[in-house]
């Protein structure tokens, strides 16, 4: 399995140099693609295609964006990429940690996850290298990755 990875913003601005996207040229439009992509390449790799008909980063983030949270099959796709809905228990702790809804120590989302029957530390070890949780650089607690989780929400419509 090869599992996708995220851009931070620093590889993001390589990967816009690197495509010659020049609607990303500046620190605030590659800020908003970063919200709208959440640094996931599969998204990223949508939006180059974008740039070249919609021409502005506005037009191009608010497009990834309806896409993903209008569609359930859109979303879906996506989070097929990801590869998380393919593991029953990383389904269902991905799920519980959306149905808690507040960020957490690792050890708290240890604990979680062993509480309601998910995989405990070993779910949160894997959720992490997933990369749909994210450290919240303030007070370092952990939380569903946003672009993911509203995609996950989307997608389990279908």
């Amino acid at each position: 399995m090869i599992v996708l990875r995220r851009l931070s913003p620093g590889g993001l601005r390589s990967w816009v140099v690197d495509n010659e996207i020049s609607c990303f040229g500046d620190a605030a439009s590659q800020k908003m693609l970063l919200e709208a992509t959440g640094g996931w390449t599969v998204l990223l790799d949508d939006a180059a295609r974008l740039a070249v008909t919609e021409r502005t980063a506005r037009r191009v983030c608010d497009a990834i964006t309806a896409a993903r949270l209008n569609s359930a099959e859109v979303a879906g796709v996506f989070v097929d990429k990801v590869g998380l809905a393919n593991n029953p228990t990383l389904a269902a702790a991905f799920d519980s940690l959306l149905d808690y809804n507040a960020p957490m120590s690792s050890e708290d989302l240890a604990t979680w996850l062993e509480v309601t029957e998910c995989g405990g530390a070993r779910s949160v070890e894997v959720l992490r290298y997933f990369d749909v949780l994210v450290e919240r650089p303030d007070d370092g607690l952990w939380e569903p990755e946003p672009v993911f989780a509203a995609a996950w929400r989307k997608a389990r419509q279908r």
